[in-house]
């Protein structure tokens, strides 16, 4: 049987650059309210978390701008964050 995956949406894109930014910075924040109270190996593996998200960002990112060379943004997946503290 064929594998037939559906390409992401440019507004999929979007919508997953906002929330893998937002993601991004939850993880941030909450390593440095556990960073005063917990071991710096148990936070230490709590950051290696950021390094799959942002290889899924960079994956993302790459096929965004293979499947919409003359939409693509560079901020959809970098670049400043909407979220506030």
């Amino acid at each position: 049987m064929a594998n037939s995956k559906t390409q992401l949406t440019l507004a999929d894109h979007i919508q997953l650059g906002s929330r893998l930014k937002a993601l991004r910075m939850d993880v941030l924040r909450i390593s440095m309210t556990l960073s005063p109270s917990m071991k710096c190996a148990d936070v230490q593996a709590f950051l290696r978390s950021l390094k799959e998200v942002d290889g899924l960002r960079s994956k993302l990112d790459s096929q965004l701008a293979r499947d919409f060379p003359n939409e693509f943004d560079c901020n959809t997946y970098y670049g400043t964050s909407q979220v506030t503290a």
